[in-house]
């Protein structure tokens, strides 16, 4: 997320300790600890409360996966486009064809799905 290396989280500690002192650091620490217990109790709230509200909801992990690549929930509701466009057969007609979306072959030939 921050992209942030072994180095500059050492150096920050490091900051920190000289800032705050040896004497601070444990009750700002024990402060810390307590805001992002209370922010994980809040994040499980509200998502039980998304969860009850839309019961069809991914799961968070497959959120973020479809938040980090958007092609693949694409590929997803387009096998199930077509899955749905087989199945609704009307066999009063003949003459009438299925259509059916396809992915394409190579992604790498589109710079825009990259």
């Amino acid at each position: 997320m921050f992209n942030l290396s072994a180095i500059k989280i050492l150096i920050i500690l490091i900051v920190v300790v000289i800032f705050l002192g040896p004497d601070k650091l444990p009750d700002a620490a024990q402060r810390v600890g307590r805001f992002w217990a209370a922010f994980k109790l809040w994040q499980r709230r509200v998502e039980t409360e998304v969860r009850e509200v839309i019961p069809n909801l991914p799961s968070t992990s497959s959120l973020g996966n479809y938040a980090r690549n958007p092609s693949s929930l694409l590929d997803r509701l387009a096998d199930k486009a077509n899955a749905d466009l087989l199945d609704e057969g009307d066999s009063s007609d003949p003459v009438r064809e299925k259509q059916v979306i396809r992915k394409p072959v190579d992604p790498s030939a589109d710079p825009g799905l990259n």
